[in-house]
């Protein structure tokens, strides 16, 4: 454990070092006005589990983000994204503006689900949603560590994919978001023809805080390949409070089917996960480094499979994380996950975050 705080310290030194403020720079381009931004995120993680790889320091993501405009109604996004060697699209759409209240997106993005996946990795105050500890494998159908992002991720039920997005206004309080997409994932093309379906509506019901309902279908195919079932999803979620705007609370609950984890009839688990997450963003007196400071707790809770006892877990998180300008600053997690049964496991994990 020394080494690791060794280590972390000296990341933690030279991202003060290094965390810069990067304005971003628009340019026209053909038809467009055009909008270039991106973001570095570097990390080191070790974990406690039998069998893990060595801890390690790693580029987690780089990011570039073009942000087109063509006109008062039409606009589209393409960011790509460089991860584990390789390089692959995130977001790629072109969207409509009829009226607030209507509009028409078509391409790769993220579906109409849960908050937490909603929300841009550079305002989490998490370095990983899904609260991985590297060696752990307990989770029944999409394995890994058993949390809430783990399991709305690997079912699909959030995350990328392609297709159409309408969303738009309702009123003065309220908003909707609608996807149909493939059910394949990232740069995936489809193999069958059934969709995959979200849907989400938010409403503020005072003047910090906002009501969330989301419902989710997934197409997946049959053991024989022959045909396609759907699992569904539905949660319900609170938001109190805003990124970097002092006390901040998200809970959210979700219970749908485990599509991976089927009977021998075919027909899948239940699953039920339930997530908590709170921090406050205090603005530290001016200085020549650090602009402010956000400490935070998770507290997640799963049952992958409500047909068998105890073989969920539940992930507890506590950190922090210190601003150098803007979004870009330098995150410890500590991610330490208790199983139904078996010995609790921790992962540490240190993140550097450059935003331009």
């Amino acid at each position: 454990m020394t080494r690791t705080l060794a280590v972390s310290l000296t990341i933690l030194g030279l991202s003060s070092v290094s965390a810069v403020t990067a304005e971003s720079q628009q340019i026209s381009a053909r038809a467009a006005d055009i909008t270039l931004g991106g973001r570095v995120h570097t990390q080191y993680m070790t974990s406690s589990a039998e069998g893990a790889e060595p801890n390690s320091l790693f580029l987690r993501r780089a990011r570039l983000t073009a942000e087109a405009v063509v006109n008062d109604r039409v606009s589209g996004r393409l960011m790509v994204e460089v991860s584990g060697g390789s390089a692959a699209v995130q977001d790629a759409y072109l969207e409509f503006r009829f009226t607030p209240g209507f509009r028409v997106a078509a391409g790769q993005m993220k579906r109409a689900f849960d908050p937490f996946e909603l929300a841009s990795s550079t305002q989490l105050p998490l370095v990983e949603r899904d609260g991985r500890v590297p060696g752990v494998n307990a989770c029944s159908g999409v394995g890994g560590t058993c949390s809430y992002s783990r399991l709305v991720q690997e079912l699909a039920y959030s995350e990328r994919d392609v297709g159409v997005r309408i969303d738009g206004s309702l009123g003065e309080r309220a908003s909707y978001q609608v996807t149909l997409t493939n059910g394949e994932g990232i740069n995936t093309r489809d193999v069958n023809d059934t969709k995959s379906f979200s849907a989400r509506v938010e409403v503020e019901a005072t003047g910090n805080v906002t009501v969330g309902a989301n419902f989710g279908l997934h197409d997946y195919p049959t053991d024989d390949g022959s045909d396609s079932d759907y699992g569904g999803a539905l949660g319900a979620d609170v938001t109190v409070g805003s990124y970097y705007g002092g006390p901040m609370l998200v809970a959210s609950l979700v219970r749908g089917d485990n599509w991976q984890a089927l009977n021998t009839a075919g027909d899948p688990a239940t699953f039920t996960t339930a997530q908590i997450v709170g921090s406050y963003y205090f603005t530290t007196p001016t200085t020549d480094l650090i602009e402010g400071v956000e400490p935070v707790l998770r507290l997640s809770a799963a049952d992958p499979n409500g047909r068998v006892a105890e073989n969920g877990g539940i992930l507890f998180t506590p950190g922090v994380h210190a601003y150098f300008s803007g979004r870009n600053r330098v995150g410890v997690n500590l991610d330490v996950f208790n199983p139904s049964t078996g010995d609790a496991e921790w992962s540490f994990k240190v993140m550097t975050y450059l935003y331009f």
